[in-house]
């Protein structure tokens, strides 16, 4: 993972508080997991997940 991907998953994310940071680690873990060739749609679907647009 480089700075620019960090950058955008702090910027879906905003860890301002305890639980936020957690969540943002736990998503920059679940990143590095991913496919190189689907790494794009998670960044995409993990803004649409923060934002309610989609709902587990």
């Amino acid at each position: 993972m480089n700075k620019k991907v960090s950058k955008r998953i702090r910027k879906i994310i905003n860890p301002t508080d305890p639980i936020s940071r957690r969540v943002y680690r736990r998503a920059k873990e679940q990143y590095k997991k991913v496919p190189n060739n689907l790494k794009e749609d998670f960044l995409l679907n993990l803004e649409k997940m923060i934002n309610g647009e989609i709902k587990n």
